[in-house]
């Protein structure tokens, strides 16, 4: 038998599932818009986040990277500006210092 048969009729049992789980339509709930005295959208944020992870070259690592947002316009605050640094040490003596820019 062809291997490759077996492993397109998955591929299409798959899709084919997947398209019966789509074809039927649920009705959509009205939404209430959201009070806009509660939303403060042109406030600047600074948010610290902490980070983990591993890899094999420089072992564990542990550290803390900070998302600052803000709005160069104030009059239409419709997208934020954004500054990122992160900063950590690993297991194998190393300090690393990120700057996306």
């Amino acid at each position: 038998m062809n291997p490759i048969l077996p492993a397109s009729m998955v591929i299409l049992v798959f899709l084919v599932s997947n398209a019966i789980n789509y074809a039927q339509e649920l009705p959509i709930p009205k939404q209430i818009p959201p009070d806009s005295t509660l939303i403060e959208t042109d406030k600047n944020s600074l948010l610290p986040i902490p980070v983990v992870f591993f890899t094999p070259e420089s072992g564990l690592f542990f550290g803390a990277s900070l998302l600052y947002n803000f709005y160069i316009d104030r009059e239409k605050p419709i997208n934020a500006s954004q500054i990122q640094f992160a900063g950590g040490y690993t297991t194998k003596d190393q300090l690393l210092i990120f700057i996306p820019f």
